[in-house]
């Protein structure tokens, strides 16, 4: 301990206070408002086993001497030495300071010390072995081992960066003791992994020192939960390039054990799948807290296979390129093209007679493409130039009918007559001439041109002309009127047609029918004549019936008819254009009625698809068989593609004519309408898939367009190969271009290839004492997709990012990446560096003369820390340093070896000092006071001996109290023998 004197009380003051004291009790202390003592500093707080200084000092001139007094830890100092330096090496220190008034009196002040101990270590564990389960309370305790006074403790937790809980410990005990805090939390699946730390503080008021705070290592949290499972809701792979692990995961703790099903049946998830392998298919995610399902349509791709046939016929008009019977087996579905001569060709235009050869097939998808050569042949029924024709001749005229008719396969021709026997035209077969002599009957002439495909018959009608006789007078028609039963009919060309004539005149001399074909001659004796032909077939035919009265008049009825013919074909073109038609630009579609009569009767309707859209009356007076014509306007748009558009005729023939109103109707025309690609909804704009695995090809985009696009890849502006595996660098974003000769349709899509994690460490590397360790100062190169979950084990304990540093952190450690592919780990070395740390405290040191005395100065750290001395030279004293380590020796004392030596310990991290002062105390002062004391207890001695004698042997005059005049009067030595009045 060093003391050092103060001023004292003035005389006056202490007079003061000592009279104020006598009034009190004996072992009062002072009242506080005349306390004379104050303390510098009044509260102090000092780490355990550190040394402390107070100075006691006070206004007395004069006291009867100060001294510091510790009850419990501390011998009591009696002397004038106000200055107190002491190593605190208790827990509750009481120092008082002292200062004696007189032998019964004295004042005193106490000094308020703290003594703090940081904790030795902050632990953070879990309560419970098992891992903490999702939506369960799990429970966390944070042990802080040894500290005192734990009153002052502050506990903080923090899960990452955010703090969840203070704790203030409530515990009034001064010495050191380990407490714990408890942490109560519910977790979810994403605290899997959470870094929980907790911090204890001393909160030792404005006059403590900053003291660090002490971090736990980070503790990693496990939560267990059960599987929720990650799966498209459809996946496309290539054939014998993909399976099934490829398109599904789990985020599971513990991971999860997967399973696949199909049609209930468990399947190999790695074996490769074949094209008949598409289908539904289930996902089984499982661990111990539970499973997860989820289905999948599974999509297998593969390039395509033709099927098709070596030769194909079909008719004219009635067939295209499309009907060929050749497809393919392709995922995703080939595009169909034909090529004839090497041109490309369109499928679905109808063919004609002249595209007949030989064809191409081709069937391409993004994985391939195949080809099948095939000999097609265009057949259609027969065709005559003109259907009907009329020749006139006198009778007894030779007549030449000719009968040319065209068709594939080649037709065959077969002659006949409507009037008469004529069995020899039978015998005609496939002549195109025949030679008739002397006609005196008009006659029609039938040429039949028949192949597979159909029939056709061309007439030829031989009017025979004879010289013109005077008919009798009609007579009025009420005299003889003939009843014609029907009155009007409407026959079918070749049908029968039967019509009665009846009179109820009985003055008739004769009747009958008079008609080109089926007359029945003059008949008598009747009232009534039946006209009746088998097959109708003559358009200008004109029936009347006839009564002839016996006078030689006749009565006369025509009969009305309507010979009707239903068309022979009714199709549909495109006029003035070949090939497909574009979208936007106008066209006219024609409905041709081959052979229809008569046409006053007849109506065209048009529809698209199953929708009228437009209706067309004609108006031809001619009986005769016809070719009518009717057009339609379209302006086609990308919705007409593969529409169906038709027409029909129909022939309204009145109340006499067949009900329902006979109607024919043309096959479709399918419209092909060329427009530019549009992209499909299906193209995703995020996609990803593993690396390796993973084409562009298997990117769902798909386009409408026609003809079909063409799809194309790009990157940054380049064109990539849709079809090559991907790699991890080839993540980013991609444009999918599909492009036909109309224009060009674009998507963008965010492409991400996933791969498994790599991990490649480098060199050592330093960190201080607690720095934090986190993904951006990792000095690991860590990649892998998805992002990898890292952790790092050191002797045999598992750490995860971020990681506190502490001064044992120095070592090798193993740092693992995982992600859903798989784990890499490499090895790190770090060093961890921190200021050094002092074996020595400060302390003061009294020395005695010619003493010897050694000062150690011993310091740990990293980098390992430099000592050395700094103090006062004297040839007495040797210093020694060796790296860490340095000491001061000194060799027989002297008063010139006091004062502070100061020991330094320096790294790259910091330094740190201690002081040591040394002193000697000066007994040359104290020996002559001591003289001097004796001295004047000698000589105080001789003079109450002296006084004593005189006392004894002197004479006294003894007066009264009080005299008359008030005066006190004191007694007056006589020894010289004077009288006493």
């Amino acid at each position: 301990m060093v003391f050092r004197r103060t001023s004292t009380l003035p005389a006056r003051m202490l007079g003061l206070l000592t009279l104020m004291l006598l009034q009190a009790d004996a072992d009062s202390n002072c009242p506080f408002e005349v306390n004379p003592l104050t303390l510098d500093p009044q509260h102090v707080v000092v780490q355990h086993g550190q040394q402390v200084e107070v100075n006691c000092s006070s206004t007395s001139l004069d006291s009867g001497g100060v001294r510091w007094s510790t009850e419990k830890e501390m011998p009591d100092v009696n002397n004038d030495f106000t200055l107190i330096t002491f190593n605190v090496s208790g827990w509750d220190v009481q120092p008082r300071c002292i200062m004696k008034l007189n032998d019964t009196h004295e004042c005193s002040k106490n000094l308020l010390v703290t003594v703090y101990k940081n904790p030795d270590s902050v632990i953070v564990y879990p309560v419970s072995a098992t891992p903490c389960v999702e939506g369960m309370d799990c429970q966390l305790q944070c042990d802080i081992v040894e500290v005192a006074p734990v009153q002052n403790l502050n506990v903080t937790w923090y899960k990452g960066e955010e703090r969840i809980k203070t704790e203030h410990i409530n515990n009034s005990t001064k010495s050191p003791v380990s407490v714990s805090s408890l942490l109560t939390t519910s977790l979810k699946r994403e605290d899997n992994g959470a870094l929980f730390t907790c911090m204890a503080e001393l909160d030792l008021g404005p006059q403590g020192p900053q003291i660090r705070v002490m971090l736990s290592d980070a503790h990693n949290v496990s939560v267990h939960y059960k599987p929720v499972v990650e799966c498209p809701s459809t996946f496309t792979g290539v054939e014998h390039r993909v399976n099934l692990s490829m398109a599904c995961n789990s985020d599971a703790n513990p991971p999860a054990r997967f399973e696949w099903y199909h049609q209930g049946v468990k399947v190999d998830a790695s074996a490769p799948l074949a094209r008949g392998d598409s289908g539904e298919y289930v996902f089984r995610a499982t661990n111990d807290l539970g499973s997860a399902n989820a289905t999948i349509i599974l999509t297998v791709e593969y390039k395509p296979v033709v099927e098709c046939p070596s030769t194909f016929t079909g008719v004219e008009h009635r067939v295209n390129l499309s009907m060929a019977a050749c497809n393919s087996d392709a995922n995703p579905p080939a595009r169909f093209e034909w090529y004839h001569q090497g041109v490309k060709v369109d499928a679905s235009a109808p063919l004609e007679r002249a595209a007949s050869g030989e064809y191409v097939f081709r069937a391409t998808n993004e994985l391939g493409s195949a080809n099948a050569t095939i000999i097609l042949t265009v057949e259609y029924a027969p065709e005559f130039q003109e259907t009907f024709s009329i020749i006139s001749v006198a009778e007894g005229d030779n007549v030449s009918l000719h009968c040319d008719a065209k068709g594939n396969p080649p037709p065959k021709l077969q002659w006949s007559s409507d009037s008469g026997p004529a069995h020899w035209l039978n015998t005609m077969e496939n002549q195109s001439d025949v030679n008739i002599t002397r006609v005196h009957t008009s006659t029609t002439y039938n040429c039949t041109a028949t192949n597979s495909l159909g029939t056709i018959t061309k007439q030829i009608h031989v009017n025979v002309t004879k010289p013109m006789t005077t008919p009798a007078a009609s007579q009025p028609r009420e005299l003889c009127p003939p009843v014609l039963t029907p009155a009007r009919v409407v026959v079918r060309y070749r049908d029968t047609v039967s019509v009665n004539c009846s009179t109820s005149s009985t003055d008739n001399n004769g009747m009958g029918w008079e008609v080109t074909s089926g007359g029945t001659g003059h008949v008598r004796n009747v009232s009534f004549v039946i006209w009746r032909v088998e097959e109708l077939v003559d358009w200008t035919i004109q029936p009347l019936c006839y009564v002839t009265i016996r006078d030689g008049s006749q009565c006369i009825e025509n009969l009305p008819v309507t010979l009707y013919k239903t068309p022979d074909t009714v199709a549909i073109s495109l006029l003035n254009h070949t090939g497909p038609m574009t979208e936007g630009e106008k066209y006219q579609l024609q409905c041709d009625i081959a052979n229809v009569a008569p046409a006053d009767n007849l109506t065209v309707r048009w529809y698209r698809g199953n929708d009228t859209i437009e209706t067309e009356l004609f108006h031809d007076a001619s009986r005769f068989p016809v070719n009518k014509s009717s057009s339609l306007s379209i302006t086609p748009s990308s919705d007409d593609n593969k529409i169906q558009y038709r027409c029909e005729a129909q022939l309204f023939l009145g109340p006499e004519g067949p009900q329902p109103p006979p109607t024919e109707t043309s096959l479709p025309y399918t419209a092909t309408v060329h427009y530019k690609p549009l992209i499909q909804s299906s193209c995703l704009k995020h996609y990803s898939g593993v690396e390796h695995n993973l084409t562009l090809s298997m990117v769902p985009c798909q386009s409408n367009g026609n003809p079909p696009s063409t799809h194309q890849w790009y990157r940054q502006g380049v064109k990539v190969d849709a079809s090559a595996p991907l790699e991890r660098a080839d993540s980013g974003e991609y444009v999918f271009r599909a492009t036909n000769e109309l224009g060009s349709a674009n998507a963008t899509i965010i492409l991400t290839v996933e791969y498994g994690p790599t991990c490649t460490c480098g060199d050592p590397r330093e960190f201080e004492e607690h720095n934090v360790l986190d993904e951006r100062n990792l000095p690991c190169k860590i990649e892998g997709k998805p992002k990898p979950r890292i952790t790092l084990l050191k002797d045999g304990k598992e750490m995860s990012l971020p990681m506190h540093f502490t001064r044992k952190g120095s070592g090798e450690y193993s740092v693992t990446a995982t992600n859903r592919y798989g784990t890499a780990t490499d090895k790190q070395h770090f060093e961890v560096l921190y200021a050094p740390v002092l074996q020595q405290i400060n302390e003061s040191i009294q020395l005695t003369r010619g003493m010897d005395l050694s000062l150690p100065c011993s310091a740990e750290g990293n980098p390992s820390p430099k000592a050395y001395w700094n103090y006062k030279s004297a040839d007495n004293v040797e210093v020694t340093t060796r790296g860490s380590q340095a000491n001061v020796s000194i060799r027989g004392a002297t008063s010139t070896n006091t004062g502070i030596y100061n020991c330094n310990a320096t790294n790259k991290v910091g330094s740190r000092s201690i002081y040591i002062t040394l002193h000697m105390p000066d007994y040359s002062a104290a020996i002559t006071t001591v003289v001097v004391v004796v001295l004047l207890v000698i000589l105080s001695i001789i003079l109450i001996a002296w006084c004593h004698y005189r006392r004894k042997h002197g004479k006294y005059i003894f007066l009264p109290l009080n005299t008359s005049d008030g005066l006190n009067i004191p007694m007056t030595d006589q020894s010289t023998g004077g009288d006493t009045a």
